[in-house]
């Protein structure tokens, strides 16, 4: 039975924004756009593409998300929500390093 999700994970988010839209596009065997703006657009197309033809949920996995930049937090925002019907387009779980204790 084939799984309902299709996991794009990011291992090491000092990769950067651009970096998070060339893993999403690889992970579903495209190749990614050379121009900023494009590869932005493809990402997005690549997801709801994902979710609409094949039936299957894109899940955004972030490890070590606490290195994350606001701008790729935001990035990932937009990425993750449709604002025109308020469903998510692809949800996102994030992995970050708990606080250590005090000695």
């Amino acid at each position: 039975m084939p799984s309902r999700y299709s996991v794009v994970y990011i291992p090491n988010p000092m990769i950067g924004v651009r970096g998070i839209h060339e893993v999403s596009v690889n992970t579903f065997g495209q190749t990614p756009s050379h121009l900023g703006s494009r590869l932005t657009v493809q990402t997005g197309k690549v997801l709801l593409a994902e979710r609409e033809e094949r039936g299957r949920i894109p899940v955004l996995v972030v490890d070590e998300a606490h290195l994350m930049s606001y701008e790729q937090l935001e990035s990932i925002r937009i990425l993750t929500t449709r604002a025109w019907t308020r469903t998510p387009r692809c949800p996102a779980c994030w992995s970050a390093r708990p606080p250590s204790d005090p000695p």
